[in-house]
This record gives C-alpha cells, structure tokens and sequence, in this order.
C-alpha cells in the first residue's frame, strides 16, 4: 500500500522531558512529523545508560494520537527524578507503523 509508513525516533538521551506523575514520571512524545493520518501501532524501547531494565511500563503506550503518545514509567529505586534524566539519561525510542492517506 502506497499510503502505508514507517516512522522512528528518539525522545533523545540526556534531553528527554520527563514529567513527575506521583512518585512516578511520564513523558508525552511528538510524532507529528510523520504525518498519520490515524493513530499509527506504535512500539517502545526505554534506552539509557543505567538502571533503565528495572523500569515498569517501558513498553506501554497510552493515549496515543495520529500526532503523539505517552509513556509512564514507574521505578520506586531511584527516588531522584533529577537522576533519570542527568545521570542514568533515559529516552524513548519508538517505531510507529500507520498510513498517511
């Protein structure tokens, strides 16, 4: 199908904009700019340097959009929202497959 596309990025290491949820962090990821045309199926990776496999929710996507999605991520060992991003650097790395007409 000639309408049919995949699409891949990064939220970026280091850079990613984690948001406090609780005791928790969540992020929202832009995918606006491969132009869906409805919600694509999108599929997740949580990447870092450190600690990053003791996460929970790393492959869950909500509220997803033809223009974007969140992740939460839930990990009760590192009580320092400040370490996630400066010093363990998680991202999101994420495949969207969808048509764009």
């Amino acid at each position: 199908d000639t309408c049919a596309k995949t699409c891949a990025g990064s939220t970026g290491r280091g850079i990613t904009n984690f948001q406090p949820y609780h005791s928790d962090t969540f992020v929202d990821v832009d995918i606006s700019g491969c132009g869906f045309a409805k919600t694509p199926t999108v599929v997740i990776s949580v990447e870092g340097t450190s600690s990053h496999w003791i996460v929970q929710g790393s492959s869950s996507v909500y509220s997803a959009t033809k223009d974007s999605f969140r992740v939460y991520l839930a990990n009760h060992s590192i009580a320092n929202r400040d370490k996630i991003k400066a010093e363990y650097k998680w991202n999101i790395d994420w495949i969207a497959v969808g048509f764009t007409c």
